[in-house]
């Protein structure tokens, strides 16, 4: 070890080594850092142990070894509770994990001050936007760059975090800083800005259009979408079209497996239902206490957005947003709780041998920070379309709505959307024509198999004519009306979803036109 350093650590007392595995730990010398442990471990500094563990936990972390990582920080707390840092990075591996509830009582109760570090109040602010809490992450992204404004990822973390919270004026005004002050303008503030005001990019789309080549392939296609708006926002909608198939093409090109992935995902949704006899699969217990779930499903961009805002409008209505907890949800009650597993038509058959209450519990436990005591709580995540028959079972009280859109203008909005971690079948026409015609059929089978559990929701009926729809809405759902529901757009809290921007504004019916000015392109690709 010391041959290797050159370092004669011996003659550093243990206080010391720490001082020096920071600064290591500072730069990313992980051999360093792994040298300083060993010597630091032998000299067995009992009151430093709480230390010790911390830069094991940090260790393990940069060598993927998470569960090692978690069980490190966990007994750095035990052993002093108020290691802001320790708790912190605890709970940004439980959020990896998708223990929400763990990392939100982690970040709730820190008893350490961490008001001067920007490093752990940009963690923490990232833990709260994964757990769906962007107002209470804001204060701690705005002192990160306070104390470091010179650090991209935290200007890029705070106004990501103001278009979260409605407070889209001034992630512009951030947005346009940082643009303007990079000669490599990042790729995600372009794009998040393309989303906001697309026509503050008139004087760096060349500069974007210049760096796409050589760019990782999302980083590409954001600069390229970003640029897409641009062209649309000033009526040349032909190169805006041409932008999309080229983002849609390099993307296409790292997962080219992925879209039939997402298809084949569907049918084994619909096989596995068609072949379980569902009298057979007990309903999981309901309690009192439990909040009443409103489950929006569908595709994306066909009104599920809209619908929720509309809901959590309603005094007596949560919303969680969008979350991947119903998923993770499967995976643990099949005992899958690796980050990287994915839900497949195995674990769908799996998850039929395991209660459905494990998979009750397991979400109604992740979003209590989130429902707390709302009378109803609304979750719209569209993947969970394909779970339609499981949450019946795991959700027995719950209400399910199926949201329908004119399929040319889905598809068009869909392909215009760029989604970063889902929905690859989007990025060509192609492929989404097979998805979508899928989707078709999956949604038209649970329709006839389980039709007394299933509230439509128009998205034309609700552009059109907003107050009928809404009312029968509520009506349908059994929730007494409210004028709130009515100006969704004013009493607008948080949303993180690809149509954050448009559920700020009034309800219109442009876009469910937008899509005829492409019309013989789209028709030539899709068959719907």
């Amino acid at each position: 070890m010391r041959k290797q350093t050159k370092v004669d650590l011996t003659k550093f007392r243990p206080e010391e080594l720490c001082k020096i595995f920071r600064t290591a730990w500072r730069y990313g010398e992980l051999g360093s850092m792994k040298e300083l442990l060993d010597e630091l471990d032998q000299r067995n500094a009992s009151h430093l142990a709480d230390e010790a563990y911390f830069f094991s936990g940090l260790i393990a972390k940069y060598e993927n070894r998470l569960a090692d990582a978690m069980t490190a920080f966990d007994a750095s707390l035990n052993l002093n509770v108020k290691r802001h840092d320790s708790a912190i990075e605890l709970a940004r591996l439980k959020c990896h994990h998708f223990d929400f509830e763990q990392a939100y009582n982690l970040i709730s109760n820190c008893e350490g001050d961490f008001s001067k570090s920007p490093v752990y109040l940009n963690m923490a602010g990232e833990c709260l936007v994964t757990l769906g809490l962007p107002d209470r992450a804001l204060p701690y992204f705005e002192q990160a760059r306070k104390l470091q404004p010179e650090i991209r990822e935290f200007a890029m973390n705070l106004a990501s975090c103001l278009s979260f919270v409605g407070r889209s004026s001034e992630a512009v005004v951030l947005l346009e800083d940082l643009l303007t002050d990079s000669n490599d303008p990042p790729a995600r503030a372009l794009y998040q800005l393309s989303s906001i005001d697309p026509t503050k990019l008139e004087r760096l789309v060349a500069e974007a259009k210049a760096s796409t080549s050589g760019q990782p392939a999302m980083a590409s296609a954001m600069r390229l979408h970003a640029e897409a708006r641009f062209a649309e926002a000033i009526g040349d909608s032909e190169k805006a079209w041409l932008l999309r198939e080229e983002a849609g093409k390099r993307l296409f090109e790292t997962a080219p497996a992925a879209p039939m992935d997402e298809v084949k995902l569907l049918n084994d949704a619909m096989a596995v239902s068609a072949a379980t006899d569902w009298s057979m699969i007990p309903d999981a217990p309901v309690t009192e206490d439990d909040t009443g779930m409103i489950f929006i499903l569908g595709l994306p961009r066909s009104g599920t957005t809209l619908v929720e805002q509309i809901l959590a409008a309603h005094p007596e209505v949560g919303s969680v947003g969008e979350t991947n907890l119903i998923a993770r949800s499967i995976l643990k009650a099949t005992g899958r709780n690796a980050p990287s597993d994915r839900l497949t038509g195995d674990v769908l058959s799996e998850v039929l041998l395991s209660h459905p209450q494990a998979i009750r519990q397991n979400y109604l436990s992740n979003i209590q920070h989130l429902s707390l005591d709302a009378r109803y709580t609304v979750e719209k995540q569209p993947l969970n379309t394909a779970f339609f028959p499981i949450l019946l079972k795991a959700f027995p009280d719950a209400r399910f709505i199926f949201t329908e859109r004119d399929a040319m203008a889905t598809a068009y909005s869909m392909f215009k959307q760029l989604f970063s971690q889902a929905y690859f079948s989007s990025n060509r026409l192609t492929d989404l024509n097979i998805y979508l015609t899928t989707h078709r059929d999956m949604m038209d089978s649970w329709r006839k198999q389980f039709t007394e559990r299933i509230i439509e929701a128009s998205y034309e009926a609700l552009v059109s004519d907003p107050q009928r729809a809404i009312a029968a809405l509520l009506e349908s759902l059994n929730i007494a009306d409210h004028p709130n529901v009515y100006e969704h757009h004013i009493h607008f809290t948080r949303s993180m979803t690809a149509s954050s921007q448009q559920v700020q504004r009034s309800i219109y019916d442009s876009a469910n036109t937008a899509w005829k000015e492409h019309k013989e392109k789209l028709k030539n690709k899709l068959d719907l």
